[in-house]
């Protein structure tokens, strides 16, 4: 059987296109209390269905972490066990700490800085956005990538939804 996974209705997603760090109460809410897990294959047999994943920017003061593979922004299906630690968002933001931990060995600050959304491009995934802001000079676990400029991004990144959240990084 196929995991199943967080997902959330398009209603509050209409007008999005791509990255907004502005948080909106009425998707807080939808996210809040109008989820759901299901199979991915059927998420995606829904037109007004998206999968929910979480992507994690790690950062220190001008640096972003990247993996092996060339990705910055590391993002994940979020199951059921992300509720282990609390429902709802503050369960999902400390799970998200959780996995920041595993990654880098350290806690920084993780917060929501905003979602994402593009009906065309990836229209069956909403990605949930958070930064985790570590000290300068962490170490990261070893395997989990390396600290690049956050000026080489431009240069560094192929995925196209991924440049979405540059500007992020860049404030």
């Amino acid at each position: 059987m196929t995991d199943i996974v967080l997902s959330v209705t398009t209603r509050e997603c209409i007008a999005l296109r791509g990255f907004t760090q502005r948080i909106e109460l009425g998707m807080l809410e939808s996210l809040e209390h109008e989820t759901w897990f299901a199979q991915p294959a059927l998420i995606h047999a829904e037109p007004l269905a998206a999968e929910v994943r979480l992507v994690t920017l790690f950062q220190q003061a001008d640096q972003v972490l990247i993996d092996e593979r060339g990705h910055f922004a590391a993002d994940q299906a979020v199951l059921p066990e992300a509720f282990a630690a609390g429902s709802g968002l503050a369960g999902l933001k400390k799970h998200v700490q959780a996995k920041a931990r595993e990654r880098s060995g350290v806690v920084g600050t993780c917060e929501l800085i905003g979602y994402a959304f593009d009906p065309v491009q990836l229209p069956h995934l909403f990605l949930l956005v958070y930064r985790c802001r570590l000290a300068p000079a962490v170490q990261v676990a070893a395997g989990a990538g390396s600290w690049v400029s956050v000026a080489t991004l431009e240069h560094v990144i192929e995925v196209a939804h991924e440049r979405w959240f540059i500007p992020a990084v860049k404030r």
